[in-house]
């Protein structure tokens, strides 16, 4: 299952919960197309994925291929993983294949946070802090 949505500003958010299949990446690619159109110039990006676990190996392959076909529009990618060392492994060679410096994962909000909201508004700053709150209430 996932979300992607965009409130304020340029920041896109986006939550994964698994089980994660190659056709709903097929729809989020879709999803994640129609959400960034209308915003100007690049994007931030909030990738919440706290609640997945370990992808199998075509998801893993077709998530790399739309970090990769999405790399130009986006300025910054913050990830953040849960608490499975496996799992934030992954992640984390999925954003190397994908050979964007401006992603990084993380295990700590705060961390995300400060990193992120380096380029963020203030009210984009706001919202990304409330969007991590609402995650890790539900």
């Amino acid at each position: 299952m996932y979300t992607i949505d965009n409130r304020v500003g340029r920041l896109v958010e986006l939550r994964v919960e698994s089980p994660v299949t190659d056709e709903e990446l097929t729809h989020f690619h879709d999803t994640l197309a129609k959400v960034c159109k209308p915003i100007q110039g690049q994007i931030a990006i909030c990738t919440d994925l706290a609640g997945a676990t370990v992808f199998t190996q075509p998801v893993t392959q077709r998530w790399t291929a739309i970090i990769k076909q999405e790399s130009p529009i986006v300025e910054r990618n913050a990830v953040l993983v849960g608490e499975g060392a496996v799992f934030s492994m992954q992640v984390e060679r999925i954003i190397r294949q994908a050979g964007h410096p401006n992603r990084k994962a993380f295990l700590s909000p705060t961390d995300l946070v400060a990193w992120l909201g380096e380029i963020l508004t203030v009210r984009e700053r706001t919202r990304l802090e409330s969007y991590l709150r609402e995650g890790a209430e539900s």
